[in-house]
């Protein structure tokens, strides 16, 4: 019997699907039927790989993800510390060589100091030391990008050729609120306006020639520009011949009104015989309003 046939005869070959369904197609599904349960394990544990791996993609690149973000922040917070850390940061004071002056028996002690810090100012104590022994101890401040003496007249010192260091001790920076005080150099110059006029010096042996006495002397006259009064304002005067620094001097005004205008006269007992220049500078710390005289209106 031929293979196209079956036990009843039938020739599959004359087999017409009028709707284009084949004996191939019948086949498959008849195969498709048979491996079904087959065919569905394979297909779940391919899903179940797929969804493992893109589990562990996934996993991998979220892990990526959360360091890289720690790591940023880690850089950011180093980036704003180190902005903080630039912003509040501070140059040291600039210190001269203390001077030292014998004045009739005793010494002047003298010492320049410049702070180069425009937003901070600088509150400290201080001692000059002769021989490592404290000659004179006190407290000072220092304004921002202020250039000052510390002085300290009259010491004794058993020492014939004394030399003097300068020692900072507890030195404190403050920096100024910009809230309070927007523009520091329009503040400071509001506040620190004196003219000098008819500066005179005379050395000692002009004063002998005319009869006066043995002593050098500095006259003139100085003029509070500002618009404010203060308790008391102490100038530090130094004189020069050329660039050397010759002698130092203090003088106080106290009750020194807006506008007003005080005569000067001060006296030198060292025989200081040239002075080409002479400068004046206020010892006044302006961020301190006890200094204030309160019916000038301060702020």
């Amino acid at each position: 019997m031929s293979k196209n046939k079956n036990i009843n005869g039938i020739d599959l070959r004359k087999y017409k699907d009028l709707d284009n369904l084949s004996v191939k197609k019948m086949n498959f599904g008849l195969w498709l039927s048979e491996n079904r349960k087959y065919i569905t394990k394979i297909i779940i544990i391919f899903l179940i790989v797929l969804s493992i791996f893109f589990f562990v993609y996934s996993f991998y690149n979220y892990l990526i993800y959360f360091r890289s973000i720690k790591a940023e922040k880690e850089h950011m917070a180093n980036f704003g510390s180190n902005i903080v850390a630039q912003r509040d940061a501070v140059n040291d004071l600039i210190v001269s060589a203390p001077r030292v002056f014998k004045n009739n028996g005793n010494y002047d002690l003298v010492v320049n100091v410049k702070n180069p810090n425009d937003k901070f100012f600088a509150v400290f104590q201080y001692c000059f030391m002769v021989n490592e022994v404290e000659v004179a101890c006190d407290n000072a401040h220092v304004l921002p990008s202020e250039e000052k003496y510390i002085l300290s007249l009259g010491r004794e010192i058993e020492a014939e050729s004394p030399a003097a260091i300068l020692a900072i001790r507890d030195i404190s920076w403050k920096r100024i609120n910009a809230h309070d005080i927007p523009d520091w150099n329009y503040f400071y110059n509001e506040r620190v306006n004196f003219g000098l006029k008819d500066m005179k010096f005379t050395p000692v042996g002009v004063n002998m020639a005319v009869g006066r006495n043995n002593l050098s002397s500095l006259d003139f006259s100085i003029t509070n520009l500002t618009d404010y009064g203060y308790y008391s304002v102490p100038f530090n005067i130094a004189l020069y011949n050329g660039s050397d620094l010759v002698g130092v001097n203090i003088f106080v005004v106290n009750n020194f009104l807006a506008g007003e205008t005080r005569e000067v006269s001060l006296t030198w007992l060292s025989n200081i015989q040239r002075v080409t220049r002479v400068e004046v500078r206020p010892n006044l710390n302006i961020l301190d309003d006890s200094l204030y005289l309160k019916y000038q209106g301060f702020q």
